[in-house]
């Protein structure tokens, strides 16, 4: 899974009660300081493209959202994403995995529960 809009400002912007937490942690060390810099504009921008307010009935402002979703679910690299709810204020996640990482069996049914 890939995050995107994982950032403090974000569930700030969203008032979310949660806390972030840091995806950073688990990356490794950038080879150089402004590569990481680079990074967290990058974490900012999709941040800010996915949590802003859609008016009703402006469908067409989902059209970055969906190209940016497009362009990472083109990469192998991983299998899916995870994006805050700006519906529940960031408090829960919404996830787009790819159906052949479904079909190949790398996901297991459990339970619903609502």
């Amino acid at each position: 899974m890939n995050n995107v809009g994982y950032v403090n400002k974000n569930f700030e912007k969203l008032n979310s009660s949660r806390k972030n937490g840091n995806w950073w942690n688990n990356m490794k060390p950038a080879a150089k300081k402004n590569e990481l810099d680079q990074n967290f504009i990058i974490q900012d921008y999709l941040a800010s493209r996915c949590s802003r307010p859609i008016p009703p009935y402006k469908y067409d402002y989902y059209k970055l959202t969906i190209a940016i979703a497009e362009h990472f679910f083109s990469s192998e690299m991983f299998d899916g994403l995870i994006y805050s709810t700006k519906q529940m204020h960031g408090n829960a996640d919404n996830f787009a995995i790819k159906k052949s990482f479904v079909d190949s069996g790398g996901l297991e049914f459990l339970e619903v529960c609502f």
